[in-house]
Protein backbone atom coordinates (compact mmCIF):
# COMPACT_ATOMS: atom_id res chain seq x y z
CA UNK A 1 0.00 0.00 0.00
CA UNK A 2 1.67 3.10 -1.16
CA UNK A 3 -0.55 5.70 0.41
CA UNK A 4 -3.40 5.84 3.02
CA UNK A 5 -5.86 6.69 0.80
CA UNK A 6 -8.86 4.81 0.62
CA UNK A 7 -11.89 5.36 -1.68
CA UNK A 8 -15.55 6.49 -0.61
CA UNK A 9 -16.86 3.31 -1.07
CA UNK A 10 -14.18 1.83 1.05
CA UNK A 11 -14.63 4.16 3.94
CA UNK A 12 -18.07 2.73 3.93
CA UNK A 13 -16.95 -1.03 3.79
CA UNK A 14 -14.73 0.12 6.47
CA UNK A 15 -17.54 1.10 8.76
CA UNK A 16 -19.33 -1.87 7.91
CA UNK A 17 -16.27 -4.18 8.97
CA UNK A 18 -16.14 -2.58 12.40
CA UNK A 19 -20.02 -2.51 13.04
CA UNK A 20 -20.23 -6.11 12.24
CA UNK A 21 -17.14 -7.24 13.97
CA UNK A 22 -18.98 -7.43 17.72
CA UNK A 23 -19.41 -10.64 19.90
CA UNK A 24 -23.49 -9.83 19.61
CA UNK A 25 -22.99 -10.03 15.89
CA UNK A 26 -20.73 -12.98 15.51
CA UNK A 27 -20.79 -15.46 18.73
CA UNK A 28 -23.05 -17.93 16.89
CA UNK A 29 -20.95 -18.33 13.87
CA UNK A 30 -17.32 -18.08 15.83
CA UNK A 31 -17.66 -19.57 19.10
CA UNK A 32 -14.68 -18.39 20.37
CA UNK A 33 -14.93 -14.52 19.21
CA UNK A 34 -15.26 -13.38 22.60
CA UNK A 35 -11.25 -14.45 23.32
CA UNK A 36 -10.14 -13.51 20.06
CA UNK A 37 -11.86 -10.09 19.40
CA UNK A 38 -9.23 -8.42 22.43
CA UNK A 39 -6.48 -10.20 20.92
CA UNK A 40 -7.48 -8.35 17.27
CA UNK A 41 -7.59 -5.35 19.03
CA UNK A 42 -4.16 -5.95 20.64
CA UNK A 43 -2.64 -6.96 17.62
CA UNK A 44 -4.46 -3.78 15.67
CA UNK A 45 -2.97 -1.39 18.49
CA UNK A 46 0.92 -2.67 18.67
CA UNK A 47 1.45 -3.35 14.24
CA UNK A 48 -1.00 -0.54 12.27
CA UNK A 49 -0.79 2.85 11.94
CA UNK A 50 -4.14 3.04 12.36
CA UNK A 51 -7.16 0.23 11.98
CA UNK A 52 -8.71 1.80 9.08
CA UNK A 53 -5.22 0.45 7.04
CA UNK A 54 -5.71 -2.51 8.31
CA UNK A 55 -8.97 -3.39 7.37
CA UNK A 56 -9.01 -2.03 4.02
CA UNK A 57 -6.25 -3.99 2.77
CA UNK A 58 -8.08 -7.30 3.86
CA UNK A 59 -11.04 -5.70 2.04
CA UNK A 60 -9.22 -5.47 -1.50
CA UNK A 61 -7.84 -8.68 -1.05
CA UNK A 62 -11.41 -9.95 -0.80
CA UNK A 63 -12.81 -7.10 -3.33
CA UNK A 64 -15.15 -5.63 -0.95
CA UNK A 65 -16.92 -8.78 0.44
CA UNK A 66 -17.61 -7.98 3.88
CA UNK A 67 -18.19 -11.35 4.94
CA UNK A 68 -14.53 -12.81 3.31
CA UNK A 69 -12.92 -10.34 5.32
CA UNK A 70 -13.98 -10.75 8.70
CA UNK A 71 -13.46 -14.78 8.10
CA UNK A 72 -10.20 -13.85 6.79
CA UNK A 73 -9.28 -11.56 9.82
CA UNK A 74 -10.71 -14.01 12.28
CA UNK A 75 -8.89 -16.81 10.88
CA UNK A 76 -5.31 -14.67 10.86
CA UNK A 77 -6.05 -13.97 14.85
CA UNK A 78 -6.78 -17.72 15.12
CA UNK A 79 -3.44 -18.87 13.33
CA UNK A 80 -1.31 -16.04 15.18
CA UNK A 81 -2.69 -17.90 18.45
CA UNK A 82 -1.95 -21.15 17.00
CA UNK A 83 1.82 -20.77 15.94
CA UNK A 84 1.92 -18.67 19.28
CA UNK A 85 3.65 -16.02 17.32
CA UNK A 86 4.17 -13.23 19.68
CA UNK A 87 6.32 -15.37 21.88
CA UNK A 88 8.50 -16.55 18.52
CA UNK A 89 12.26 -15.67 18.71
CA UNK A 90 15.54 -16.17 17.23
CA UNK A 91 16.76 -19.16 19.10
CA UNK A 92 13.31 -21.12 17.71
CA UNK A 93 14.84 -20.97 14.16
CA UNK A 94 18.63 -21.71 15.14
CA UNK A 95 18.35 -25.26 13.42
CA UNK A 96 16.39 -23.25 10.50
CA UNK A 97 18.91 -19.96 9.79
CA UNK A 98 22.04 -22.44 8.06
CA UNK A 99 19.87 -24.45 5.67
CA UNK A 100 18.09 -21.28 4.94
CA UNK A 101 21.50 -19.31 4.06
CA UNK A 102 21.80 -21.96 0.92
CA UNK A 103 18.97 -20.14 -1.14
CA UNK A 104 17.03 -17.47 0.49
CA UNK A 105 18.60 -13.64 1.34
CA UNK A 106 17.72 -10.54 1.00
CA UNK A 107 18.57 -8.44 -2.02
CA UNK A 108 17.96 -5.04 -0.64
CA UNK A 109 15.22 -3.04 -1.29
CA UNK A 110 13.20 -1.65 -4.90
CA UNK A 111 13.45 2.03 -5.43
CA UNK A 112 10.25 2.45 -3.80
CA UNK A 113 11.94 0.86 -0.12
CA UNK A 114 9.80 -2.31 -0.87
CA UNK A 115 11.89 -5.23 0.56
CA UNK A 116 13.32 -8.01 -1.51
CA UNK A 117 13.26 -11.48 -1.01
CA UNK A 118 15.58 -13.35 -3.26
CA UNK A 119 15.69 -17.37 -3.96
CA UNK A 120 18.22 -19.56 -5.87
CA UNK A 121 15.88 -22.71 -6.20
CA UNK A 122 18.83 -24.63 -7.81
CA UNK A 123 20.92 -24.64 -4.22
CA UNK A 124 17.33 -25.85 -2.49
CA UNK A 125 17.58 -29.69 -1.36
CA UNK A 126 13.64 -31.05 -1.05
CA UNK A 127 12.50 -32.24 2.79
CA UNK A 128 15.58 -30.41 4.41
CA UNK A 129 13.39 -27.59 5.88
CA UNK A 130 11.14 -29.21 8.60
CA UNK A 131 8.86 -29.99 10.59
CA UNK A 132 6.53 -27.28 8.06
CA UNK A 133 4.36 -25.36 10.97
CA UNK A 134 8.02 -24.17 11.60
CA UNK A 135 8.84 -23.30 8.33
CA UNK A 136 5.27 -21.12 8.76
CA UNK A 137 6.05 -19.47 11.76
CA UNK A 138 8.86 -18.52 10.84
CA UNK A 139 7.46 -16.66 7.38
CA UNK A 140 5.08 -14.96 9.54
CA UNK A 141 7.86 -13.84 12.05
CA UNK A 142 10.25 -12.67 9.34
CA UNK A 143 7.34 -10.96 7.47
CA UNK A 144 5.73 -9.26 10.91
CA UNK A 145 9.37 -7.69 11.31
CA UNK A 146 9.75 -6.42 7.77
CA UNK A 147 6.64 -4.88 7.58
CA UNK A 148 6.54 -3.31 10.95
CA UNK A 149 10.24 -1.80 10.39
CA UNK A 150 8.64 -0.15 6.78
CA UNK A 151 5.54 1.36 8.73
CA UNK A 152 8.36 2.74 10.92
CA UNK A 153 10.21 4.51 8.26
CA UNK A 154 7.02 5.89 6.42
CA UNK A 155 4.32 5.74 8.69
CA UNK A 156 2.21 2.61 7.02
CA UNK A 157 2.08 4.48 3.62
CA UNK A 158 4.07 1.04 2.03
CA UNK A 159 3.75 -2.12 3.31
CA UNK A 160 5.02 -4.51 0.46
CA UNK A 161 7.79 -6.74 -0.34
CA UNK A 162 9.12 -7.89 -3.83
CA UNK A 163 10.59 -11.90 -4.72
CA UNK A 164 12.92 -12.34 -7.18
CA UNK A 165 13.05 -16.30 -7.70
CA UNK A 166 16.52 -17.82 -9.90
CA UNK A 167 15.12 -21.12 -11.33
CA UNK A 168 18.63 -21.84 -12.85
CA UNK A 169 19.66 -25.32 -12.20
CA UNK A 170 16.13 -26.23 -11.34
CA UNK A 171 14.78 -29.68 -11.79
CA UNK A 172 11.73 -31.72 -10.72
CA UNK A 173 14.06 -33.02 -8.21
CA UNK A 174 14.15 -29.47 -6.08
CA UNK A 175 10.04 -29.69 -5.83
CA UNK A 176 8.72 -29.74 -2.20
CA UNK A 177 4.73 -29.40 -2.48
CA UNK A 178 4.12 -29.23 1.30
CA UNK A 179 6.44 -26.16 1.46
CA UNK A 180 5.46 -24.47 -1.41
CA UNK A 181 1.81 -25.16 0.18
CA UNK A 182 3.42 -23.92 3.60
CA UNK A 183 4.89 -20.41 2.32
CA UNK A 184 2.50 -19.89 -0.10
CA UNK A 185 -0.60 -20.54 2.14
CA UNK A 186 1.17 -18.35 5.29
CA UNK A 187 1.76 -15.23 2.73
CA UNK A 188 -1.65 -15.56 0.82
CA UNK A 189 -3.97 -15.98 3.97
CA UNK A 190 -2.70 -13.83 6.53
CA UNK A 191 -0.53 -11.15 4.90
CA UNK A 192 -3.07 -10.10 1.96
CA UNK A 193 -2.28 -7.52 -0.23
CA UNK A 194 1.56 -7.75 0.72
CA UNK A 195 3.15 -8.77 -2.29
CA UNK A 196 3.94 -6.57 -4.82
CA UNK A 197 5.57 -8.34 -7.65
CA UNK A 198 7.27 -11.31 -7.91
CA UNK A 199 10.13 -11.77 -10.56
CA UNK A 200 10.70 -15.83 -11.89
CA UNK A 201 13.74 -15.63 -13.86
CA UNK A 202 15.38 -18.19 -15.81
CA UNK A 203 12.67 -20.66 -15.25
CA UNK A 204 13.14 -24.11 -17.87
CA UNK A 205 10.15 -25.01 -20.18
CA UNK A 206 10.11 -28.19 -17.17
CA UNK A 207 8.96 -25.64 -14.85
CA UNK A 208 5.48 -25.06 -16.34
CA UNK A 209 4.78 -28.63 -14.85
CA UNK A 210 5.53 -27.44 -11.03
CA UNK A 211 3.86 -24.21 -11.75
CA UNK A 212 0.55 -25.88 -12.92
CA UNK A 213 0.76 -27.29 -9.24
CA UNK A 214 1.98 -24.06 -7.48
CA UNK A 215 -1.06 -21.91 -8.99
CA UNK A 216 -3.34 -24.10 -7.26
CA UNK A 217 -2.55 -22.72 -3.44
CA UNK A 218 -2.77 -19.12 -5.09
CA UNK A 219 -5.79 -17.00 -5.59
CA UNK A 220 -6.01 -15.04 -9.09
CA UNK A 221 -4.79 -11.58 -7.87
CA UNK A 222 -1.50 -13.15 -6.69
CA UNK A 223 -0.71 -15.04 -9.46
CA UNK A 224 -1.72 -11.09 -11.63
CA UNK A 225 1.20 -10.01 -9.64
CA UNK A 226 3.39 -13.20 -11.46
CA UNK A 227 6.25 -12.52 -14.15
CA UNK A 228 8.31 -14.73 -16.13
CA UNK A 229 11.69 -13.68 -17.31
CA UNK A 230 14.30 -15.06 -19.73
CA UNK A 231 17.73 -15.18 -19.28
CA UNK A 232 18.12 -12.47 -22.01
CA UNK A 233 16.12 -10.26 -20.57
CA UNK A 234 17.03 -10.58 -16.98
CA UNK A 235 18.93 -7.28 -16.19
CA UNK A 236 16.90 -5.07 -17.97
CA UNK A 237 13.94 -6.07 -16.47
CA UNK A 238 15.26 -6.08 -12.66
CA UNK A 239 16.92 -2.39 -13.73
CA UNK A 240 12.96 -1.30 -13.74
CA UNK A 241 12.61 -2.21 -10.06
CA UNK A 242 15.96 -1.89 -8.63
CA UNK A 243 19.21 0.33 -8.44
CA UNK A 244 22.37 -1.38 -10.25
CA UNK A 245 24.09 -1.04 -6.66
CA UNK A 246 21.07 -3.33 -5.25
CA UNK A 247 21.16 -5.88 -7.75
CA UNK A 248 23.27 -9.27 -7.49
CA UNK A 249 26.18 -10.04 -9.78
CA UNK A 250 25.27 -13.04 -10.65
CA UNK A 251 22.48 -11.17 -12.17
CA UNK A 252 24.61 -8.44 -13.58
CA UNK A 253 24.69 -5.85 -11.16
CA UNK A 254 26.99 -4.86 -8.69
CA UNK A 255 26.12 -6.08 -5.17
CA UNK A 256 28.32 -8.23 -4.40
CA UNK A 257 27.27 -9.65 -1.08
CA UNK A 258 23.46 -10.22 -0.61
CA UNK A 259 22.10 -10.20 3.64
CA UNK A 260 20.97 -13.46 5.10
CA UNK A 261 17.78 -14.18 6.92
CA UNK A 262 19.41 -14.73 10.05
CA UNK A 263 21.87 -10.97 9.46
CA UNK A 264 18.54 -9.15 9.01
CA UNK A 265 16.79 -10.29 11.99
CA UNK A 266 19.63 -9.88 14.30
CA UNK A 267 20.05 -6.31 13.27
CA UNK A 268 16.29 -6.07 14.69
CA UNK A 269 16.30 -8.19 17.69
CA UNK A 270 18.07 -10.18 20.20
CA UNK A 271 18.03 -13.94 20.59
CA UNK A 272 16.36 -13.51 23.44
CA UNK A 273 13.90 -10.83 22.10
CA UNK A 274 10.04 -11.88 21.38
CA UNK A 275 7.96 -10.43 18.37
CA UNK A 276 6.08 -9.48 21.36
CA UNK A 277 9.17 -7.98 23.05
CA UNK A 278 10.15 -6.22 19.74
CA UNK A 279 6.51 -4.45 19.05
CA UNK A 280 6.54 -3.11 22.85
CA UNK A 281 10.27 -1.67 22.17
CA UNK A 282 8.96 0.28 18.59
CA UNK A 283 5.27 1.35 19.26
CA UNK A 284 4.19 2.38 15.70
CA UNK A 285 1.11 4.14 16.88
CA UNK A 286 3.66 7.13 17.50
CA UNK A 287 4.62 7.66 14.43
CA UNK A 288 3.40 10.84 12.93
Amino acid sequence: MNALVFTSEEQKLIVEVKNKLTIANLSSKYPDIADLLPKLNDFMQRSEVNDDVFYVRWLRAYSGNVDKTISGIIELIRWRQRMNLDQSKLTRFVELFPKLEEFLCFMGSDKEGCPCLCLAISNFVPGTLQPYELIEELVGFVLEVAFHELRLQTGGKLEKFVVVIDYKGWSLSCVDTKLDKSILGTCQNYFPERLKLATLMRAPWLFSTAWAVAKLFLDEKTTEKISFVYESDMLSELRKNFDDSTILKKFGGQAEKAKTLKEYLEERLSNDETLLDYYNKRPVRSVE
